[in-house]
């Protein structure tokens, strides 16, 4: 028998094993304290079958915003300012829809979308708040009870209408589904 065997069967087990980035990351110097995997969220999902909003790289998540401490929920890329539709819960009983577009030509005050989730159609008079650079960021307060989030909370399907078009924000897979319905629990509808 080799005798070397031993050590070689320690290095195999032990020593030479190759490290993930992870613990690379937190053996080498200046990066103590990255993120390990489970700090990271998870993939923004992929589908062929879920039309735009399955190819577009954003998904559904919640989150709380900045400062304020709203609940808010977001079908937006993570990391990106790119998002469809931001929704927070500010007031009991209230909800504001923002959205951000490219500014046209004129800036208008009045910026009127729709919302539909299968049959129900909810029309929102938003109103321009802000521009920054060349988006305008509208906002539209409403109602928890209205009938759209009902069925969003219930089907996580959502496409959004304006004057540049139709735009989908389908769920598609369980995890964005279960974020719309614990945002809509959480506000109390």
């Amino acid at each position: 028998m080799n005798r070397h065997y031993p050590l070689i069967l320690v290095c195999l087990l032990f020593a030479c094993t190759p490290k993930t980035p992870q613990e690379s990351a937190r053996d080498t110097p200046g990066l103590a304290g990255a993120p390990s995997a489970s700090d990271l969220p998870p993939p923004v999902p992929v589908s062929d079958a879920a039309g735009r909003s399955g190819q577009d790289s954003q998904t559904w998540f919640t989150d709380r915003t900045g400062g304020t401490n709203y609940p808010r929920l977001m079908y937006s890329a993570r990391g990106s300012d790119e998002m469809g539709i931001n929704i927070q819960c500010r007031d009991p009983g209230k909800l504001v829809v923002t959205i951000v577009r490219q500014q046209p030509g004129d800036k208008p005050n009045d910026w009127p979308f729709t919302l539909v989730s299968g049959s129900t159609r909810q029309e929102l008079a938003g109103i321009v708040q802000r521009k920054e650079d060349d988006e305008l960021f509208i906002e539209a307060s409403s109602p928890t009870g209205l009938g759209i989030y009902a069925v969003l909370k219930a089907d996580g399907q959502l496409t959004l209408q304006d004057s540049q078009g139709d735009h989908e924000m389908n769920a598609i897979n369980d995890d964005e589904r279960r974020a719309i319905a614990n945002f809509f629990e959480t506000c109390g509808s």
